[in-house]
């Protein structure tokens, strides 16, 4: 008997660390937004903040794609398992006397 195994699912996210953060913060702080008052309606207005703002955060916080296997527990992240991964090879390395 064959078991069916499921594949993982291709989950995009955005990373948002402390640094990013900052870092568009201080992008927003300094942006002159004056060039918007020249621009003829609200609408064109809206359409131009909406799109130099997902520019920025595109740039800031590029979204990333990472597997979730359906085993996994909600709470087990990219990073969790990095950190296993190199836990666990410099376990290895220790063992092996490298």
């Amino acid at each position: 008997m064959q078991v069916k195994r499921e594949k993982p699912k291709v989950i995009y996210r955005r990373s948002v660390k402390p640094y990013k953060k900052d870092a568009f913060g201080r992008w927003l702080t300094s942006t002159d937004f004056t060039f918007l008052e020249a621009l003829p309606s609200f609408s064109e207005k809206l359409d131009a903040f909406q799109s130099l703002l997902n520019y920025a955060i595109d740039l800031f916080f590029p979204s990333g794609k990472s597997k979730q296997h359906p085993n996994d527990e909600p709470w087990i992240t990219s990073e969790l398992t990095s950190k296993k991964g190199n836990d666990l090879r410099i376990n290895s390395q220790q063992h092996l006397g490298n």
